[in-house]
């Protein structure tokens, strides 16, 4: 791993002026490089910060990746020559500690690790504050002031822009990526017909990454020269594209943002951001109040958008109105998935950061369900599910909060929006109302909440698998078999861990004895010596060789309802074909586990069957 060289922080963003005021922090000290010459004033390490930033920010568009592949950002050659095509100037402004004098070098250590945005002994550190100026606002979308990060970046010597003539030679060879650089290099000069054309090839591509990124900048540059229906349909195509990664989904969402700016139909967040970017906070103030209709929530929400969390939160105590406190929890939650670092796990621990000072708020309010809801209803929280989904991680931390609290009430008000838009969410809220009920030996509404659970199968069966496998177990405490058998297959089938498909069929298995149901039991014990057996053998092949060995000697022994079960899964991974010394491994499975039930004669003919096959 590279070690960090400097550590970066953004003082001060000026869009208007298209540039940023860092300050470079020396972190490594190496004391046969000397004491000059340490602090950075090549353009080209600038280019590198602007390109890797703080942090990826899928909701933000126009970032320097969008234009430079990583393979181009790595290579020392490229980045010389086209550094000058995004910064247009760097001046140091301010140097401290530097030169160094000997005594500095006594009293540093060789390097500083960044510790949440900070180094130790920052003020004896190396450090120079710069203006750099960029060839396009656009670059400095990712930065916010207060940004700090440590790089491995470093300078080299940067040379003059290069012309078009390298991109239009590799866009005509078919390289859409070069025709993507020459429809910004155009647009860059003005040549707009000879932009869309370069957009137009660099969207006529298999990769739905890089269709959707060339169509949405295809849509800023009519948007630009106000041609709005030529741009809507550019938006609309990006929206449009199915099977995109995390960063077709930043364009996705960059697409519909447009759109709605387009068409007058911002979200809160939206408008307010934009307003104060572009107009300052007065009109801001005034154009979310004329949106939503309250002042009160107008200024909450402005006391949010620039983080002044103790004015939020005076303002806050000061409303009654339990619609306005809902439409402040709306405003709080779109901030928040706005905000949410992309890299923040499905269920992170609270800190002192931006989200959580947010969502505090947003459960303060008293009103989350409803502003769910209401977030919901203005698109300004997405309907969407998955490991990577912001929204998700939003909601799923709301309801962490709520959860936490044990606040029943509100998590009954919290579930039927969920279950809606982000069922793996609601999944676990209903599970908590059932423990709630079933702690109040309400067993009719325990039942009930699971249930809801267990039917959110679509995205993720596995999740509701969760909701029938504690189904299965609560109608087992109640006596109620069927129900429980019905209960424990769904969750043996919607499980994705072949660990929890095993505890289910074992729990069935169990179920099934306590009945006098034995055929029964056969057949679920031999699912789960197939389960075993997977998790047992390394190769997939192994796995399912072992359970084509099993059913052909259940076949054998005329048991053929519990041989055609095992048939059928083997079946999903691999034909029956030849036979080797790992396929007993099903058979010894189900062999113990029938033996402890007591069907001693076959399980003893079934041992006896895996030793003959392995001495012969």
């Amino acid at each position: 791993m590279s070690t960090d060289l400097y550590g970066v922080r953004v003082l001060n963003v000026d869009a208007k002026r298209r540039s940023v005021r860092l300050r470079v922090f020396v972190v490594y000290y190496e004391p046969a490089w000397g004491t000059n010459d340490l602090l950075p004033d090549d353009p080209s390490f600038f280019f590198r910060i602007l390109w890797e930033g703080p942090r990826d920010r899928p909701d933000r568009g126009g970032t320097l990746q969008d234009l430079v592949e990583q393979d181009d950002y790595l290579d020392e050659g490229w980045v010389d020559d086209n550094t000058s095509r995004f910064v247009a100037r760097v001046e140091r402004v301010a140097t401290r500690n530097h030169p160094m004098d000997a005594d500095a070098w006594k009293r540093l250590s060789t390097f500083y690790y960044e510790d949440d945005g900070t180094w130790p002994d920052e003020h004896l550190l190396v450090q120079g504050d710069y203006d750099v100026e960029v060839t396009h606002v656009r670059w400095l979308d990712a930065l916010r002031v207060g940004d700090s990060w440590a790089t491995t970046s470093y300078p080299t010597e940067a040379a003059p822009a290069p012309g078009e003539a390298e991109y239009v030679i590799d866009a005509e060879d078919g390289d859409t990526h070069a025709a993507f650089v020459l429809g910004w290099l155009r647009q860059e000069r003005g040549d707009l017909d000879g932009a869309v054309a370069a957009y137009r090839q660099a969207a006529d591509t298999d990769n739905v990454d890089d269709k959707a990124k060339a169509l949405v900048y295809l849509g800023d540059l009519y948007a630009q020269h106000d041609n709005v229906q030529d741009a809507r349909v550019a938006y609309e195509q990006v929206v449009d594209c199915e099977d995109v990664t995390d960063d077709g989904q930043r364009y996705r969402a960059w697409a519909s943002r447009e759109i709605r700016r387009l068409t007058g139909t911002q979200t809160w967040v939206e408008l307010t951001l934009s307003t104060l970017e572009q107009d300052g906070r007065d009109q801001a103030l005034h154009a979310l109040t004329d949106t939503c209709g309250s002042d009160a929530v107008a200024r909450f929400g402005m006391a949010l958008a620039q983080k002044d969390f103790t004015s939020a939160r005076t303002i806050l105590d000061s409303i009654d109105d339990a619609a306005d406190r809902a439409s402040c929890a709306a405003f709080g939650l779109e901030l928040a998935a706005l905000w949410m670092p992309p890299d923040s796990p499905w269920m992170p621990e609270d800190d002192e950061g931006d989200v959580s000072r947010i969502l505090e708020l947003v459960g303060a309010t008293g009103r989350s369900p409803e502003g769910y809801g209401l977030a919901l209803d203005m698109g300004a929280i997405a309907a969407e599910s998955g490991d990577d989904s912001v929204p998700e991680m939003v909601v799923n931390r709301l309801y962490v909060r709520l959860f936490e609290e044990r606040d029943v009430d509100a998590v009954t008000r919290f579930v039927p929006f969920a279950e809606q838009a982000h069922p793996r969410v609601a999944t676990g809220a209903l599970g908590f109302l059932a423990w709630d009920a079933q702690e109040r030996d309400d067993f009719d509404a325990a039942i009930a909440w699971l249930r809801r659970g267990a039917a959110l199968t679509d995205p993720d069966p596995s999740m509701a698998a969760g909701a029938a496998f504690q189904l299965g177990k609560l109608h087992t405490q109640l006596g109620n078999v069927e129900d429980a058998k019905e209960a424990f297959t769904q969750a043996e089938e919607g499980f994705a861990l072949l660990e929890h498909r095993l505890l289910a069929a074992q729990q069935q298995a169990e179920l099934l004895v306590d009945h006098d149901d034995q055929a029964g039991a056969l057949v679920v014990l031999a699912r789960a010596a197939f389960h075993e057996a997977r998790l047992e053998l390394s190769e997939e092949d192994d796995g399912a060789r072992s359970g084509h060995r099993l059913a052909h000697l259940l076949d054998e022994a005329g048991e053929h309802r519990a041989a055609s079960e095992v048939r059928r899964l083997a079946e999903k991974f691999l034909a029956p074909g030849t036979e080797t010394a790992k396929d007993a491994s099903a058979t010894f499975h189900f062999a113990q586990s029938i033996l402890e039930i007591g069907h001693r004669e076959l399980g003893d003919s079934l041992l006896r069957s895996i030793a003959k096959h392995r001495n012969s």
